[in-house]
């Protein structure tokens, strides 16, 4: 029996992972710099994906 459509791996493409990878780093980099969950800024970065 054939794996349904929802539990198929998703397909990645190089770009797309480049670019969470530099969301990942600018949380990153806001959180060393001593900001917390509930800043503004950083809530806007982290929901802009």
């Amino acid at each position: 029996m054939p794996l349904p459509e929802r539990m198929k791996p998703a397909r990645v493409t190089r770009k797309q992972m480049k670019e969470l990878v530099s969301q990942l780093n600018d949380i990153l980099d806001h959180i060393d710099n001593g900001m917390d969950e509930n800043n503004e800024e950083l809530r806007k970065v982290r929901t802009s994906s």
